[in-house]
């Protein structure tokens, strides 16, 4: 247990998908946590770890309409606020599953907006 010598810290995580919010990106959830920290921990910007999540994929499989933001290209975008707190509730999970590791252990980062195709897929039915 504990680290050992001088070794470096690795900010590596996952999350269990199908998280509430995170149900529109499911499986993405862990790669989304490990950059997040690493932004908070201060060793990328934030504007580096959406280009390492948007347009550096993209450009990789060749996809040039993804990734960017731009006229006449899908509307596909996440709005997230990168500082916001909250606990992980294996409880609230939307899978039939409710074993996760990270239950109680406190996160930041959660998705507001995510956009596929012009359509916001967190939007809260309007009532009445």
């Amino acid at each position: 247990g504990g680290r050992q010598g001088n070794l470096p810290e690795c900010a590596i995580g996952s999350v269990k998908s199908m998280i509430g919010h995170c149900l529109p990106a499911a499986g993405a959830a862990g790669v989304i946590k490990t950059a997040l920290a690493l932004y908070h921990k201060g060793r990328l910007s934030l504007l580096e770890v959406i280009r390492r999540l948007s347009l550096a994929p993209a450009d990789i499989l060749g996809l040039a309409r993804s990734g960017r933001i731009a006229g006449g290209l899908p509307a596909d975008l996440t709005v997230f606020d990168p500082d916001e707190p909250w606990v992980v509730d294996p409880d609230k999970f939307l899978s039939k599953s409710k074993n996760s590791p990270f239950g109680d252990h406190p996160v930041q980062g959660k998705a507001r907006h995510c956009f596929v195709d012009g359509r916001d897929l967190l939007a809260q039915p309007q009532k009445g």
